[in-house]
């Protein structure tokens, strides 16, 4: 049923996986409006960390689906192959490490809602979903494990990329390396934005959740807007 028109899937599996070779994977793939592509997870800033720290993980992925936007999207090679960005390192994802990979970094999830979206623009079937699909496109802010909405030092903290434990950031679309000191003032600039707004007042969680109040949890999605030689 997904495969009528005007209807979309997205099948996901590590590339090499053997499943890729069952005789009804084989049919779905064999089709003329069916495309299977190849992703590698460091491109969503996926990381894990080993004795020599944090590092992004590669893990090629393999995608499967009728939409050609989403498969436009998702074919995003490692960018030590594609010779984008400047070289980094990878956690091999051994002793354990495999089964955190398993959970799909943020940034891939904003691509396919985002594809997704794109997609339904191109088809005009935006109708009642386009709030939905405007929201997906939004860059959401800290995720409060990693960051306090009102931080205002020298690094994040939380051991994400970019802490003060050694770690750095990237770009969540492409993988590269960014610059620590613009990203730091970007994010700054996008807090005080935030506050001379009054996004938010600041309570302790408990009252919060009396009041019948969720706490929200969000991320940073750090992008730069401009290329290597004008970074923004």
């Amino acid at each position: 049923q997904a495969s009528r028109p005007q209807r979309y899937f997205l099948h996901e599996h590590p590339d090499g996986a053997s499943s890729w070779k069952r005789p009804t994977m084989q049919r779905l793939q064999a089709r003329d409006d069916v495309m299977r592509v190849r992703g590698s997870m460091c491109r969503w800033g996926m990381t894990s960390e080993d004795a020599e720290g944090q590092a992004l993980v590669q893990k090629h992925t393999g995608f499967l689906t009728n939409s050609p936007v989403l498969a436009r999207r998702l074919a995003k090679l490692c960018t030590n192959v594609t010779k984008e960005a400047p070289w980094h390192r990878h956690v091999h994802l051994v002793g354990g490490r495999a089964r955190a990979a398993q959970v799909y970094p943020p940034a891939l999830v904003a691509e396919v809602l985002e594809g997704l979206c794109e997609q339904m623009a191109i088809d005009g079937l935006l109708g009642r979903s386009a709030t939905i699909c405007a929201l997906a496109a939004v860059e959401i802010g800290p995720h409060g494990d990693e960051l306090d909405p009102t931080w205002e030092g020298d690094a994040p903290g939380g051991g994400a990329p970019g802490g003060s434990d050694g770690g750095y950031f990237v770009d969540r679309s492409t993988g590269e390396v960014l610059r620590p000191d613009l990203v730091r003032e970007a994010r700054r600039e996008e807090i005080e934005a935030m506050r001379k707004q009054g996004v938010w007042v600041k309570v302790p969680r408990s009252e919060a959740e009396d009041d019948g109040f969720s706490v929200i949890p969000w991320l940073w999605v750090d992008r730069n807007k401009g290329d290597s030689t004008t970074p923004q």
